[in-house]
């Protein structure tokens, strides 16, 4: 059995990788998927921070790597000028999404599937519970919605799947914790349901049965949360430090955010939950942009990069 080039995935993967390729004399391409400095860079707390170690492992990987591969054009830009990293040195491959699991579910049904109520209008977030995502931002913007529309306080709500929530409160993480906290503090316990992992093949329903799907992150590579769920037809919000911003514009269904800004959110929230003739206007449109980016067209585009070094 032979190889014919190592293909790293995260900076501990790709000091491995560094030292097979010195015995096997073969390239080394790596993806990072997020980058440490950039994770610094937006960091609020010394929680979220990158230790040294991890800097100094991607500068040498940068260096030493055969060619890098960037999940999104933000990341390239970022390996470019933050890591002084040669442009020609950096290709782009987006992740994709998977269209025949990831595909729109009668409404009601998804609502039925996953215990929601008919009438109720769902504000959906997905991802890992840590303070990158962005999560207490979008307790603020559903705090400020039930204060200006007091008449939807049984129907808006907002679903967090993500974390383990399977374990009494007092184990949850630090972030669950501070979320459960400031879900207290705000008011909105009953409107704000922390969901706990749930299995990929389960998913569908979820973004199915809400109205909008939002990340409010500080920092994405990109953001496969917003492909899935354009592929079930949903609108999505994303912050505008998140990989995918730049693949989709507002006309297609996709509203940019800033970071860390509840009333935009709540504004743009408001837009969607209340404006069911938008919704229905891009949802074909988004399930066309969603299939512009499946595995099948990402493995084709990881096939060029390989045989340029095989």
């Amino acid at each position: 059995l032979s190889y014919d080039l190592l293909h790293g995935h995260y900076y501990f993967s790709g000091l491995a990788g560094l030292k097979v390729r010195k015995k096997l004399e073969i390239p080394l391409i790596m993806t990072f998927h997020t980058l440490a400095l950039m994770k610094n860079l937006v960091g609020r707390t010394t929680d979220e921070k990158e230790e040294e170690y991890r800097i100094n492992a991607e500068l040498e990987l940068v260096q030493k790597a055969d060619c890098l591969i960037a999940t999104s054009d933000s990341d390239r830009a970022y390996l470019k000028y933050l890591y002084n990293t040669p442009e020609e040195k950096i290709s782009v491959a987006t992740p994709g999404v998977d269209t025949k699991l990831f595909s729109e579910i009668p409404q009601l049904e998804a609502k039925k599937e996953i215990g929601a109520r008919a009438e109720h209008k769902i504000i959906l977030a997905v991802g890992r519970i840590e303070p990158l995502k962005g999560f207490d931002s979008l307790l603020f913007a559903l705090k400020i919605l039930l204060v200006r529309n007091p008449q939807l306080k049984n129907q808006l709500c907002l679903w967090i799947v993500g974390g383990d929530t399977s374990e009494p409160p007092a184990l949850w993480s630090k972030e669950l914790k501070h979320l459960e906290t400031l879900r207290r503090q705000l008011g909105i316990t009953t409107s704000v349901k922390f969901v706990g992992r749930e299995p990929q093949k389960r998913l569908p329903y979820y973004y199915s049965a809400a109205g909008v799907v939002v990340m409010p992150s500080h920092y994405e590579s990109f953001g496969l949360v917003a492909l899935e769920a354009m592929a079930c037809g949903r609108p999505v919000i994303a912050s505008n430090v998140t990989g995918v911003s730049s693949l989709i514009g507002t006309k297609r269904g996709k509203l940019i955010t800033s970071v860390n800004n509840p009333l935009l959110l709540a504004d743009q929230i408001e837009d969607l939950i209340t404006n069911r003739g938008k919704f229905t206007q891009v949802k074909e449109k988004l399930k066309k942009e969603a299939e512009k980016h499946t595995w099948t067209k990402t493995a084709r585009k990881m096939d060029r990069v390989y045989k340029n070094f095989c």
